[in-house]
């Protein structure tokens, strides 16, 4: 651990809590893991991203230690689904919550479901090809082999099934909020919170509440801009007043905005979950319209001949320009054309895929 590390007060809280957990103090643990994990959702906060990632996976584990199986494995799939598998302390993290979470369903009887977080995490870290997932990645394939043989489950069955968010019933209350400023004009920033029966928005100075009841769409789309290009966008229909418009970036200046993606996620699933239990049987749609997606397809096939009949136009700086252009954008014009197909879904059986950062 660095001197920079160690002056660092949530990282000596962190150290605190294992040590206490150590101990057999698990209450203690969680006290002070819980701290680094709210603190780290407050905006302008200075807890690292890979101390969350592993504050959150070791307070999922404290809960399992003290046989609080269920809300472990939420905690479990709350780290999963919050950090991502893009190399690193933050997604070995992601990672090893996944492989626990998927041992402790076993033991409780969900093979089927362990075994299908096992083959799309093995997955994923495979398309990653990073090599701070190996030995993770050997550990889940043993546990993935080992549930086939002695469950009969055939290799390859878990990679289409829709892995379902669901949290035990204590927490069903719990409020779950995203903050963020829209632009320079924002006096105070604006947020949603999905409470257990409504969701609040608060939005230049109103406060306007929304019963799950008059709730009638959830509508989710990838809308990336020239300076904010992993802006995602959700849309809520509700009897009584003009959709809530929800998005994941938050105005820092000019050009430059925080991307809040892991608030945004939460945000998302527990709604979707918690309207699906208020009885509320409507589809989530993801992506733009048909017409819409097939018109944007045929614009980018007419821009791309334009720009492959002109490439050579110009000197040679105007030509690299041209190319740079070209690289800078693909990565997200592919990830629009994936992301905007259109789809529908349950309500609770998102897919990670239709949300940022997976």
């Amino acid at each position: 651990m660095s001197d920079e590390q160690q002056s660092d007060p949530w990282v000596a809280r962190y150290v605190a809590a294992l040590e206490q957990m150590q101990s057999g103090n698990f209450t203690e643990a969680s006290v002070l893991l819980e701290e680094i994990m709210d603190e780290w959702q407050r905006p302008g906060n200075t807890v690292h991203p890979d101390l969350a990632a592993h504050a959150h996976c070791t307070f999922a584990c404290c809960m399992r230690d003290r046989g609080d199986i269920k809300e472990a494995i939420f905690w479990f799939d709350i780290t999963a689904r919050q950090f991502t598998y893009k190399g690193g302390d933050a997604p070995r993290a992601a990672a090893m919550a996944d492989l626990l979470r998927a041992v402790l369903l076993e033991k409780q009887g969900d093979a089927r479901t362990a075994h299908a977080i096992l083959e799309q995490m093995t997955l994923r870290i495979l398309m990653e090809s990073s090599p701070d997932f190996r030995a993770i990645w050997r550990e889940a394939m043993e546990e993935k082999h080992r549930m086939e043989a002695e469950h009969g489950i055939a290799s390859g069955d878990g990679l289409t099934m829709i892995i379902p968010f669901t949290p035990p019933p204590h927490l069903e209350r719990v409020a779950v909020t995203l903050e963020k400023t829209a632009n320079a004009f924002d006096k105070q920033p604006r947020s949603w919170t999905v409470e257990a029966d409504r969701l609040m928005v608060r939005e230049k100075g109103r406060e306007t509440n929304i019963p799950f009841g008059d709730i009638t769409g959830l509508a989710l789309k990838f809308d990336p801009t020239r300076v904010a290009r992993n802006r995602h966008k959700a849309r809520v229909s509700w009897r009584g007043g003009k959709p809530v418009e929800i998005d994941n970036m938050s105005y820092r200046g000019i050009a430059d905005f925080e991307d809040k993606s892991a608030a945004y996620r939460s945000v998302i699933l527990v709604l979707a979950e918690r309207l699906a239990k208020h009885g509320k049987t409507f589809r989530v749609t993801t992506g733009s319209s048909w017409f819409g997606w097939i018109a944007s397809l045929a614009l980018v096939a007419f821009l791309a001949l334009v720009i492959v009949l002109t490439i050579t136009i110009g000197g040679p700086v105007l030509i690299l320009v041209k190319l740079a252009l070209i690289l800078f954008y693909t990565p997200t014009l592919y990830r629009w054309i994936k992301r905007n197909k259109p789809r529908s879904y349950p309500l609770d059986a998102l897919p990670l895929e239709v949300l940022p950062g997976v």
